[in-house]
């Protein structure tokens, strides 16, 4: 029995060390699928309308690209009637001998995106799923369609690399001359020209890879070629406005500051914050949140009471309704959205919605805070230097050194021996102390390890017996976030000695 307990978390650790495939390396075999061409149009017209037109030809090599993936035997193609129209311009596939199968009626259907669920006033918004037939290997499918929208305001982020290579992917802008226009190219590597002709903007990208399979990837706009662009310089300011008082959430309000009054002896300070997160933790439980993107809304958002009433909103609006409840309860509140803020070539400043996200500001008795209307508490840092966790096995005393007992989030049983690409990580300058009770245990294994690395950052674990205590002493330093390749196989080193030694055994004396 004590030996399988042993051998178990000696396996364990080991497991650190044996050499694993890295996702690249995997995806050196062929691919599922090639597009061999993508092409997003975007027209912008002076009568207030725009035009865009997608095209793709998307060649299936392996079976798995036809059953395992909705996105390539299935498109879903998402629009707002209520300001866009979407007409189908073809829509067939090309078999391996050459002949065409035209997609049948039966095979375009209408629903609901999924996250337009459980909000009644997003039930006109409708996703056509066209399933595509005539699957085979080697077959390509041809989709061409347009969405015309009532409105001029065109702000997109487009990332060109996708989950298969991409032979040619082309971006085309067509606006009036006099029109503003702001946009920012990042090739990251990538075969990216734009030609000098008669558009506003054009990019074609040729022969791009497929997105990398490894784990603790950077940000998407760092590695893969990325193109921002926008007609406004800032994102719609309706957006932003918060407008009006929910009259509906004055019993809500009254509530719950006699709920705080019943609590006792506090402080107004306390008083308030415990209204302010009271309201935040309403929003956040009782209206449901929509992940709809600001552009399938026309840039527009609902005001508090109208998301009040309908119990449901987007991230965004949400923020706005909590911002007016703070407001409502006599806070000063306002809330931002989140904007990406993008430099041109020519260093000029523009902003596009980023995630849709909101955060709000409230002012509580001159310290001013900062809230999200989409999770009650912000993700914090362990505390330090709490207990290690005690057990018994057989003739040990087996001390685990808290998990999350380290200052950057990467597990070393996910780094392959091997790796080509970047890797997102933190900076930090971290230490932690335990005292144990050896309890009449003696440590069976001291450790010493410590080194620093020029360019990456140095680590130190200590564990030795004092006498009757147990000491351990972790010392993390790290000087960059992004991890380049060279560089690697230092950092994978670090991360294996910070957590091999998580674990202390005591032989009972």
């Amino acid at each position: 029995m004590k030996r399988k307990g042993l051998l178990v978390m000696t396996l364990a650790m080991l497991g650190l060390f044996v050499p694993n495939m890295s996702a690249q390396e995997q995806c050196t075999e062929k691919p599922d699928a090639r597009y061999k061409l993508i092409r997003q149009h975007y027209t912008v017209k002076r009568d207030g309308t725009t035009e865009y037109n997608y095209r793709k030809e998307l060649t299936l090599l392996r079976n798995r690209a036809i059953t395992a993936y909705a996105d390539k035997g299935e498109t879903f193609v998402v629009y707002n009637p209520k300001f866009q129209n979407l007409t189908i311009n073809e829509s067939y596939t090309i078999r391996k001998d050459g002949s065409r199968v035209k997609t049948p009626e039966n095979a375009f259907v209408e629903q609901l995106p999924s996250q337009c669920e459980s909000c009644g006033r997003f039930n006109d918004i409708v996703e056509l799923a066209i399933v595509h037939t005539a699957l085979e290997y080697d077959c390509t499918i041809v989709l061409d369609y347009t969405i015309t929208s009532k409105t001029d305001i065109l702000q997109q982020k487009i990332q060109l690399t996708q989950d298969c290579p991409v032979d040619k992917y082309e971006i085309i802008i067509d606006q009036p001359y006099d029109m503003e226009f702001y946009y920012r190219l990042e090739a990251n590597g990538a075969d990216i020209k734009q030609p000098d002709d008669k558009y506003t903007l054009h990019i074609v990208a040729n022969n791009l890879k497929q997105t990398y399979g490894d784990d603790y990837l950077p940000a998407a706009e760092t590695i893969y070629p990325t193109v921002w662009f926008s007609n406004r310089e800032s994102v719609n300011p309706d957006m932003k406005q918060v407008r009006g008082k929910i009259v509906d959430a004055i019993p809500l309000i009254n509530s719950e500051r006699v709920r705080i009054r019943k609590l006792g002896n506090l402080s107004q300070h306390e008083r308030n914050m415990l209204l302010v997160e009271a309201l935040r933790d309403y929003v956040v439980d009782n209206i449901h949140c929509n992940n709809i993107p600001p552009s399938l809304l026309n840039h527009r958002s609902a005001e508090a009471a109208e998301v009040w009433q309908s119990g449901c909103g987007t991230p965004y609006e949400k923020a706005k309704t909590l911002a007016a409840l703070l407001q409502q309860a006599g806070f000063y509140a306002y809330t931002t959205v989140n904007e990406e803020q993008v430099l041109t070539a020519d260093d000029k400043r523009f902003s596009i919605v980023g995630s849709g996200e909101g955060t709000v500001s409230v002012v509580v008795d001159d310290e001013q805070l900062q809230f999200s209307a989409t999770q009650k508490t912000p993700q914090r840092k362990p505390e330090k230097n709490h207990s290690c966790k005690k057990e018994t096995v057989g003739d040990f005393v087996v001390y685990t050194i808290p998990a999350r007992d380290c200052p950057i989030d990467v597990d070393p049983s996910f780094l392959p021996s091997q790796r080509t690409t970047p890797l997102q990580a933190a900076r930090c300058d971290e230490d932690y102390t335990y005292t144990i009770d050896n309890e009449k245990a003696t440590l069976v294994k001291p450790v010493q390890v410590a080194y620093t690395i020029e360019g990456l950052g140095s680590i130190s674990v200590s564990i030795k017996q004092n006498g009757d205590k147990t000491e351990i002493a972790k010392q993390l330093k790290l000087d960059k976030d992004i991890i380049e390749p060279g560089q690697y196989q230092d950092f994978r080193r670090m991360m294996i000695d910070w957590n091999q030694y998580n674990t202390i055994y005591l032989r009972k004396k």
